[in-house]
């Protein structure tokens, strides 16, 4: 039997094609919006709670309980 000649191992080169940024992720996020409907309900309204009102039921709460 005849021995193989040594070959040596091929070297591959890799070239960067591709540099992901944050155009990447909006062209994802518009794929996605493509591709899977948004399902969005309708909540009831509910009343916003200020600071203003917080305090003065805070105050009222701490009237009725010392009377």
């Amino acid at each position: 039997m005849t021995k193989r000649s040594y070959q040596a191992p091929l070297v591959l080169e890799v070239q960067v094609m591709f540099e992901p940024n944050r155009l990447e992720q909006a062209v994802l996020h518009q794929a996605y919006r493509s591709l899977v409907p948004l399902v969005r309900r309708q909540l009831p309204a509910q009343p916003v709670i200020t600071e203003h009102v917080f305090q003065n039921r805070l105050m009222s709460e701490k009237g009725n309980c010392h009377g």
